[in-house]
Parts: structure tokens; C-alpha cells; sequence
């Protein structure tokens, strides 16, 4: 997080915070743990959601409603309000590659392993390190995902309102809070999305424009662990989506 907040790369980057998720940090595994998920978030303004046709909510274009005099500026599309994802996501790889270059330069436990980066993954929203050690019984890895925190004022999407229903066993008072809390976007492509930035998806609806591939971005409905009390039951974690990282709201109690 210091190299991130100090970097000189991408100014962008600098007020980044973290969020611990999936199964460790949610106690689901907790013996022998081998694989860790970090949400870096990255403050965005109040935007525009327009939801891709035929994903039921799972995919969304994210615009800046007015344009920003941040940093954020370096990720918006031509038409100068989409904000990319795939720059965002590159961008992210680039800061860790220059990071593993100066740990390892720096690193005085080199003989307890190493982290090496993982081959970058069609429709995954991760940056994927594994940590290598021969005193370790397995690799360790760890998933790095760069996420748009939008404000709770800005509202969940129509999509998902109607969705977490938890009133029945949490109450109406519970569910009010856990849809006031912030939303997360994460770089992650619908299928059959992976094209150049030009290109423009069929998602035959002509009423409706199709985001750039680079453009698309998935809601993440996740609740900090502060927003939890002790008397609140914790509702079931999300499932997996097929890349192996908790990022897709694969009709999760927490999402939609």
C-alpha cells in the first residue's frame, strides 16, 4: 500500500485503499489457508450505471456524470466519460510488476521464496500473484483486484434493489442497511467481449448502445467488516465464478 500511495506512475493510485475479501477473511476457510483476495479501492465520483442488455444485471457501462478534474481523467475513453477498465486493470499490473521488481532488489528473505505475477486471464478482473517458497507445502497466492468504491449515496442499481432478500430472516431494518452500504465495480468482461476498444458488442437490442469492451465493469456488492455487528448473522458467502475468484455475482445472498 505505501508503494501504491507513493508511487509516481499513476497519481490515480495514491488514494487507494484496501478491503480484504473471500473465504479467509470471511471465515470460511480458515485451516491451512493457501489463497487471499484484496480489493484495492479506488474513489470514483457519482456516475452514470448503464446496464448491458441480456446480463441481468451483471455487466454495466460506468460514465462520469460530470467530468473529473482528478486523476481519474488518465482512464476515461475518447467520448470522455467512460471510464475503462481494461486501462485501469493494465494499469494495475504495471504498478505491481514495477513493485516486485524493487521488492525483490530490496528482499533480505529471498531464500523463503518468491512472488512471482500469473499469466493475465480472459474475463478476470484479478491480478494474480503466487507466492513460491520451498518451506511451503503449497503455493500461496494472492488476487489483487483493482475496484471502482462508489459512494452509498449514489444507490445500487435497479438490477439488484429488488434482489438481497434477507428481510425474512434479518428483518426489513437489516436489509435497509446492508443496500445503504458503498458499491463496488471490478474490471471484469462479459463473455464473448474480449475485442478491441472500438469494437461495440451485439447484444441485439438497436435501442440500446452496447458499451466498449474496455468499458464494461461488474457490480460487487460487499459488505466491510465494520458494517457486520455481533448479533447480525453473516448471510452465505458468494460463490466462485468460473475464473476462481469471488468477483462475479454468481446470484450470491450478498449481491443480487
Amino acid at each position: 500500500m505505501d508503494f501504491l500511495k507513493n508511487n509516481e506512475e499513476q497519481p490515480y493510485f495514491r488514494d487507494v485503499t484496501k478491503l480484504t475479501t473471500g473465504s479467509y477473511y470471511e471465515m470460511v476457510k480458515i485451516h491451512n489457508p493457501n489463497e487471499f483476495d484484496v480489493m484495492l479501492l479506488l474513489p470514483a465520483p457519482r456516475l452514470e450505471l448503464t446496464e448491458l442488455r441480456g446480463f441481468s444485471g451483471l455487466y454495466y457501462q460506468l460514465a462520469v456524470v460530470r467530468a473529473p478534474r482528478t486523476p481519474l481523467r488518465a482512464f476515461l475513453l475518447p467520448d470522455g466519460r467512460s471510464i475503462s477498465a481494461t486501462r485501469i486493470l493494465q494499469d494495475t499490473r504495471g504498478l505491481v510488476k514495477t513493485f516486485l521488481r524493487t521488492y525483490r532488489g530490496e528482499s533480505r528473505h529471498a531464500s523463503r521464496g518468491r512472488w512471482l505475477m500469473d499469466r493475465k486471464r480472459a474475463s478476470c478482473p484479478a491480478v494474480t500473484l503466487t507466492l513460491h517458497s520451498p518451506e511451503a507445502a503449497e503455493p500461496i497466492s494472492l488476487d489483487i483486484v483493482p475496484t471502482l468504491e462508489v459512494p452509498a449515496a449514489q444507490g445500487w442499481p435497479g438490477a439488484a434493489r429488488g434482489g438481497l432478500c434477507v428481510q425474512d430472516w434479518l428483518g426489513k431494518k437489516a436489509r435497509r442497511h446492508f443496500i445503504s452500504q458503498a458499491l463496488y465495480f471490478v474490471p471484469k468482461q462479459p463473455p464473448g467481449r474480449q475485442r478491441g476498444e472500438e469494437a461495440k458488442g451485439e447484444c441485439g437490442h438497436p435501442c440500446t448502445p452496447c458499451a466498449p469492451a474496455l468499458s464494461v465493469w461488474t457490480p460487487l456488492y460487499a459488505l466491510r467488516p465494520s458494517s457486520l455487528s455481533v448479533d447480525t448473522p453473516v448471510p452465505p458467502a458468494p460463490q466462485v465464478s468460473q475464473c476462481g475468484h469471488p468477483c462475479t455475482p454468481c446470484a450470491p445472498s450478498l449481491s443480487v
